[in-house]
């Protein structure tokens, strides 16, 4: 994910949060790639990318309102997710699991090669590597 992406998405013209940007984006895809179960070595892969770019402008929205479940401002009523990946777990089933990790993999990899099982696990078998 890049940092000029959700600049875009936030409508942000300017540098002066580009340092608490890129933490966000650096958390949001560590915690992505940790859900996924991808060794460190491994990129989230690039169809799944829309994922850390939708959970950093949540994480982004979020600030300064860390650890609340719920906001509320003249009128206004905001509630947040306990869980910001909770949205994307229907998404093939993605978070914890190698399957659909593989099968995004297969489009831009050799797949069944001894490298894609040892960085990716043995999909057949539910099974990852680490």
């Amino acid at each position: 994910m890049k940092l000029s992406d959700l600049k875009t998405m936030l409508q942000i013209k300017d540098n002066k949060r580009d340092d608490i940007l890129n933490l966000i984006i650096k958390n949001t895809t560590q915690a992505l790639s940790f859900k996924l179960g991808l060794k460190a070595s491994v990129s989230i892969p690039d169809v799944l990318d829309y994922i850390a770019l939708e959970v950093s402008v949540k994480r982004y929205n979020r600030l300064a309102n860390e650890g609340m479940s719920s906001y509320t401002q003249e009128g206004q009523s905001i509630t947040f997710s306990a869980n910001d990946f909770d949205e994307f777990a229907k998404v093939g089933d993605y978070v914890g699991g190698a399957e659909l990790v593989g099968e995004a993999i297969a489009n831009i990899t050799e797949t069944g090669t001894e490298t894609s099982v040892q960085d990716f696990g043995d999909i057949t078998t539910k099974n990852l590597v680490i």
